[in-house]
């Protein structure tokens, strides 16, 4: 009896400590993603870096707030010509 209940706490210590190893690695790996704050998701995609340069245009003859500042770049991700205030600028 005493050796049932014995097998069964090192049983239950054994699956305990992998699950705290599971939670610690999870949680570890969580903290390496690099999160992308650019919401290139949520831009509409242009097919032409022209079309993205009349876009900001048409914005800036508007006079919208920050429309400035605005760049055309492309988006490696999305395959497309996108608006935003990128370091990666196409200027024509």
């Amino acid at each position: 009896m005493l050796d049932a209940l014995f097998i069964t706490f090192i049983v239950f210590a054994f699956i305990l400590l992998l699950f705290f190893i599971y939670k610690f690695r999870v949680r570890n790996s969580n903290n390496n993603i690099i999160v992308a704050n650019n919401h290139d998701h949520l831009k509409k995609c242009h097919t032409t870096p022209r079309s993205a340069l009349n876009e900001i245009r048409r914005m800036q003859s508007k006079n919208i707030k920050g429309s400035e500042r605005l760049n055309a770049y492309y988006s490696e991700s999305r395959k497309c010509w996108l608006i935003g205030k990128s370091s990666r600028v196409f200027k024509q």
